[in-house]
């Protein structure tokens, strides 16, 4: 047979039955072998299994915010959704238009703050205390602009923040303590809540906001990515910990 083929024939590795496919990688010309079996890929001949993608659903619209008057009120405050003193994702996809100080998600009482943002072209989040409080907003996650991008930060449940962008961990962060969620201001989506007013307002588009009061792991943020294509994206409700929130922008 020609360099590079195998021929599998009619044998136990077909398209009629479950347990078995080839999968290339770089060491060899044929790649491991996987059991494909509704649990997952699990590797029977050396190397290591793929990260599996979610199960998928469709996601024709998002929703576009103008730069200066637009938001969604969740009705929901931070401590309501995932607790004062928890482990917790944010989890969205957002696609900016414009440079500046833009809201994701976002809640800030005269004592407390709670929101996720693009910050002149990076992610950054911040917590805790309106003045003195954790504020990350270093260079390490870059956004473009007028590109989607998968953006999630976590929180452990002790004192380490991780922000990752299109599954891949830019950003950790030890507070030094545990942190305590205490806003009761309604989270903005596309805004900041601050004190009942809407401001740092979101230019583009957002979509597919989920809020968890675990914080996922590195393969399941990987797992949400590899399930992304034109038309569809992860459901997030096939998580082991679903969404406490899910806001689909329409869809």
């Amino acid at each position: 047979m020609p360099d590079n083929t195998i021929e599998w024939g009619q044998g136990a590795v077909n398209n009629t039955n479950d347990w078995g496919k080839a999968k290339a990688n770089s060491t060899n010309n044929f790649g491991a072998i996987y059991d494909d079996s509704p649990s997952g890929d699990t590797n029977i001949a050396g190397g290591s299994p793929p990260t599996p993608a979610l199960a998928q659903v469709n996601n024709v619209y998002s929703m576009s915010f103008d730069g200066t008057n637009d938001f969604i009120d969740s009705n929901s405050s931070p401590e309501g959704l995932v607790g004062s003193n928890n482990a917790y994702t944010v989890s969205a996809w957002v696609n900016p238009s414009a440079s500046g100080n833009l809201k994701i998600v976002g809640a800030m009482d005269t004592g407390n703050r709670w929101y996720f943002r693009v910050l002149n072209g990076y992610a950054s989040y911040a917590y805790g205390a309106a003045t003195g409080g954790n504020d990350y907003q270093g260079t390490a996650a870059p956004i473009t602009s007028n590109t989607w991008s998968n953006v999630i930060f976590t929180f452990d449940g002790s004192t380490t923040h991780k922000i990752y962008v299109n599954a891949d961990l830019k950003l950790t962060q030890s507070s030094g303590s545990t942190q305590t969620v205490t806003s009761t201001k309604n989270l903005y989506i596309g805004a900041l809540n601050l004190n009942g007013s809407a401001t740092n307002f979101f230019n583009g588009f957002i979509d597919e906001i989920g809020i968890f009061n675990v914080a996922l792991t590195a393969q399941e943020i990987q797992s949400i990515y590899n399930a992304t294509e034109t038309g569809k994206t992860a459901d997030l409700n096939d998580l082991t910990t679903p969404p406490v929130k899910w806001y689909r922008m329409g869809d």
